[in-house]
């Protein structure tokens, strides 16, 4: 039988096909309708298929082709109804052509086959294509910026939040210029904060790109809008230097004046007074003491400290101010015992420490440590007076003091956040010396 389909209808037919893909990188129109020129394609191509199948009366190789074309024609289209309206097309141009022809197959099995194979492969790429609604559906309703990109850094989809934060419509932002502002580069994934400026407006974004997980080079790219809280800690900062530098100027003068008045006879009303003053100056200087200690643990890095060495230093502080007090402090820590930590936890013994000497009447402090696998636990214990079970549960707790002459209470609560900033922990139970016992838990460092 002479070929229905000479060579001049292939060469066309295939140059056709070829300047549809090239349209589709150099026209808009192609691109924004590529999916429904392709559904149109494929009507065209499994039209011709069907009808050479027709003309060859469904030999072996036309009846698997045409197979093999319904199957690869589920797996690629989504599973919408543009997919079961193609199907059904599918499945009726094979059913008009095997009944007009004379076919070498057995009908009712072929047509068997048929609809296994559409069926089938139509199932996996439903569940496929609900995947990827789920998908879109989280992009698109993130509560964070999201912006996906091609490999060349071209902006290809945002989502309604991204739009929010910048103030752009999305058609705007479709391009790469967003990511030459924060200075991204697509070959390996980075995260950070950077300051842009979008038209009139300034604003710190915080970003974090990463790879797609698939063959196809995609990247998205998580936006979020952190002007406010930078903006939050540059005036925090303000505050602080201000409290730090300008009240403690003040705080010194007002001693100066103190030391003056003390000098002179008063009156008992008059000393009254002035050791209100003195105490009100104290707790002052309590204050910007803490915020500095904040603002230490804000800035301090983890790294590895020796405890032994630190204590020693501590103690040998305390022990010069103590003066005629007879309390004696015992330092058993091992030689090179090592944690993760800061300078700050420099502070929170030194506070532990002097909490026991100031107000549990103790002559003796024990520092010791116990090591777990991942742990080293910090032992403080005098034999003091204790803290009552009814107020174990406060100590913690910011502003609890049992003597407000002694300072306002924020000590063992700043002492807790700062070692949970190093990822410990602190607690209070009863010593075997009779008073105390604060246990402060920190890591141990890897590897060693």
């Amino acid at each position: 039988m002479e070929d229905p389909m000479p060579l001049l209808h292939r060469v066309i037919g295939s140059s056709g096909l070829l300047g549809f893909f090239v349209l589709s990188y150099i026209s808009s129109f192609v691109k924004d309708n590529i999916t429904d020129l392709m559904y149109l394609i494929v009507v065209l191509g499994f039209t011709q298929l069907t009808y050479m199948a027709y003309i060859y009366d469904y030999t072996l190789n036309y009846a698997l082709s045409i197979l093999l074309v319904a199957l690869i024609i589920n797996l690629i289209f989504d599973a919408n109804w543009k997919l079961r309206l193609l199907n059904l097309y599918l499945f009726l141009a094979i059913l008009t052509t095997l009944f007009i022809s004379s076919p070498q197959v057995n009908i009712p099995v072929y047509l068997t086959a048929v609809l296994i194979l559409i069926g089938a492969s139509y199932l996996i790429s439903h569940s496929k294509y609900l995947i990827k609604l789920r998908l879109n559906e989280l992009f698109k309703n993130s509560p964070i910026g999201l912006i996906e990109l091609n490999n060349q850094g071209k902006i290809l989809k945002v989502n309604k939040k991204t739009t929010e934060i910048l103030g752009i419509p999305e058609k705007e932002l479709l391009g790469p210029k967003l990511l030459k502002k924060l200075d991204i580069e697509l070959d390996s994934s980075g995260e950070g904060v950077q300051k842009i400026k979008i038209k009139d407006n300034e604003l710190w974004i915080e970003y974090k790109l990463n790879k797609t997980p698939n063959k196809i080079e995609r990247y998205i790219l998580s936006l979020n809008d952190v002007t406010d809280r930078k903006k939050a800690i540059e005036r925090r900062n303000l505050i602080e230097d201000l409290i730090e530098h300008d009240i403690q100027n003040k705080i010194m003068v007002i001693n100066g004046y103190l030391d003056l008045f003390q000098q002179k006879n008063l009156s008992k009303k008059q000393q009254k007074y002035l050791n209100k003053i003195k105490t009100s100056q104290k707790e002052l200087e309590y204050l910007i003491n803490n915020i500095k200690i904040l603002k230490k643990a804000d800035k301090a890095d983890k790294k590895t400290i020796n405890i032994q060495t630190m204590v020693n230093n501590i103690t040998k502080k305390i022990e010069k101010k103590l003066e005629n007090q007879e309390i004696e402090i015992t330092n058993k820590i091992p030689k090179n015992t090592k944690t993760i930590g800061g300078e700050v936890i420099r502070d929170v013994i030194k506070n532990i420490i002097e909490n026991a000497i100031q107000h549990s009447d103790c002559d003796k402090i024990k520092i010791t440590t116990q090591t777990t696998p991942n742990n080293i636990k910090i032992n403080i214990e005098d034999n003091g007076t204790g803290v009552p079970p009814e107020t174990r549960e406060k100590i913690f707790e910011p502003g609890y003091t049992t003597d407000r002459e002694q300072g306002l209470g924020h000590g063992l609560y700043l002492s807790q956040k700062i070692i949970e900033n190093y990822e410990g922990s602190i607690t209070y139970s009863d010593s075997d010396l009779g008073g105390s016992k604060f246990q402060i838990t920190l890591p141990k460092p890897k590897n060693k």
